[in-house]
């Protein structure tokens, strides 16, 4: 090879070395694309899996709080049951006394 085309200067002029540094980094670059392409990829599939897992426990949530809500609005209605009628008898015993 003539002298001249090895010589790495800082013009403009080819160099075999400053090619083949090029090409390395191309290839180099070519393989950490398609490494981060793979990792991507994973990452897509491990975030479809939390997505499952998420709506599986949204699901769960939901029907805890239906019935949470239920036995809370029963409860509520009891005790209101309970003090009407608690509220009824003293009003029946006021009565009688009065009657009395």
């Amino acid at each position: 090879m003539p002298e001249d085309l090895e010589n790495d200067s800082s013009d403009n002029r080819f160099s075999w070395k400053r090619l083949v540094g090029f090409i390395r980094n191309v290839v180099r670059l070519e393989a950490e694309i398609q490494d981060l392409r793979q990792q991507n990829s994973n990452l897509e599939r491990r975030i479809e899996e939390l997505q499952r897992i998420v709506n599986n426990h949204e699901g769960q949530l939901k029907v805890l709080l239906t019935a949470m809500n239920s036995t809370t609005e029963r409860a509520v209605k009891a005790e209101a049951q309970e003090l009407a009628a608690a509220q009824i008898l003293r009003l029946m015993q006021a009565e009688q006394s009065e009657k009395d």
